[in-house]
C-alpha cells in the first residue's frame, strides 16, 4: 500500500526565483519504506549542481553509492563509485545530474529502505533517465548506495544551485509491506 506524504509542484512561470531547494520534514516513521518520485526541470543556469541530502547532513562521508549508467552518446554502460561528492549528499551521476537545463527534465525514483530503523544505515535504490548535454544525449541510470548514519530519516531535501525551473513535481510515499512476509 502506497500512502502519500508530501507532495510538490512548482508552478508555469520562467523558472527563475523559484525554489532552490524541496524539502520534505516530519517524514512519519510507521512505513516500511519510503519513495521519491520526481520531475525536474532545472533553472537558467547551465550548471545546476543539483543534490539530495537526508536530515539536513552534507558530511561528504555520510552518502556511499554505486552507479551504473549508460552515457546517451554511447552503447557501453559506465560505473561510478563515490564516498560523497557535490559537497554531501546524493549528486552527479551517482544520483542527479550536475548540469540540467530548464527546457528538458530529470525523471527519477527513489527507494529508501530501512529509513526509520536507527540500528541500521539506509540502503537508497533508485533509478532515472535525463539529458546529459541539455538537449541531444540522454542518459539512465541504477543507484545502489546507502546513509552511513544510524539514525531514523525525518527529513529529506532536493537542492540546486540555482533555482529549479517550471512544472517541477515530486511526490513523496511511505510504503507498507505486502502480504505476510512483507516485501
Amino acid at each position: 500500500v502506497w500512502n502519500p506524504i508530501g507532495y510538490v509542484h512548482t508552478d508555469g512561470s520562467t523558472g527563475d526565483g523559484t525554489p532552490q531547494n524541496f524539502q520534505f520534514n516530519n517524514i512519519p516513521q510507521d512505513y516500511k519504506y519510503l519513495v521519491l518520485q520526481m520531475g525536474i526541470h532545472g533553472g537558467s543556469s547551465s550548471s545546476n549542481n543539483m543534490k539530495l541530502t537526508l536530515n539536513g547532513t552534507s558530511t561528504s562521508g555520510h552518502y556511499h553509492t554505486r552507479c551504473d549508467y549508460q552515457n546517451g552518446t554511447s552503447s557501453t554502460f559506465f560505473a561510478s563509485n563515490s564516498n560523497g561528492w557535490v559537497t554531501g549528499g546524493l549528486g552527479g551521476w551517482d544520483g542527479l545530474p550536475a548540469s540540467l537545463s530548464r527546457n528538458n527534465a530529470l525523471r527519477a525514483e527513489y527507494w529508501f529502505l530501512h529509513y526509520n530503523d536507527s540500528n541500521l544505515y539506509t540502503t537508497i535504490r533508485g533509478q532515472g533517465t535525463g539529458p546529459i548535454d541539455g538537449s541531444q544525449y540522454w542518459s539512465f541510470w541504477n543507484v545502489n548506495g546507502k546513509y552511513t548514519v544510524s539514525s531514523a530519516i525525518t527529513s529529506l531535501q532536493i537542492s540546486n544551485s540555482d533555482y529549479f525551473g517550471q512544472n517541477c513535481i515530486l511526490s513523496l510515499y511511505g510504503v507498507q509491506g505486502v502480504g505476510a512476509g512483507g516485501i
